[in-house]
């Protein structure tokens, strides 16, 4: 973890600090604080989602993190005891891949994922 180890005008901070930027030794130099503090907060941020089912066309509404995947979506569906087996996500008409993340596809609060049958052909 990035420590707060900033120096403004030459005097150390104590813990506060006004610079954009912060020491980060695990990268072993200056990061964006502005970053870190996204990405510290992409943990404990959530949405609420829907996942439309097939056959009934039921919605399931789902509270999940920005960082989640899909395989995660399906641990989440499968404590509502629904089983996504043989199954993809799509998203506005494009399938996801398992390891996508919610973050990166821009799908937020209010998102509807669609799951669908995979196409088994011979």
């Amino acid at each position: 973890m990035c420590e707060v180890a900033s120096v403004d005008n030459g005097a150390m901070m104590m813990g506060f600090y006004r610079s954009d930027r912060i020491w980060c030794p695990e990268k072993g130099k200056m990061a964006h604080k502005v970053q870190l503090e996204e990405k510290l907060l992409s943990h404990f941020e959530r949405h609420e989602i829907q996942v439309q089912l097939p056959e009934s066309g039921q919605t399931v509404k789902l509270k999940v993190r920005p960082n989640d995947n899909m395989k995660h979506i399906r641990v989440h569906l499968v404590k509502q005891g629904i089983t996504s087996w043989k199954m993809v996500f799509t998203y506005k008409g494009k399938q996801l891949g398992e390891n996508e993340t919610l973050e990166v596809k821009k799908i937020r609060t209010g998102s509807v994922l669609m799951l669908v049958k995979k196409d088994v052909s011979p």
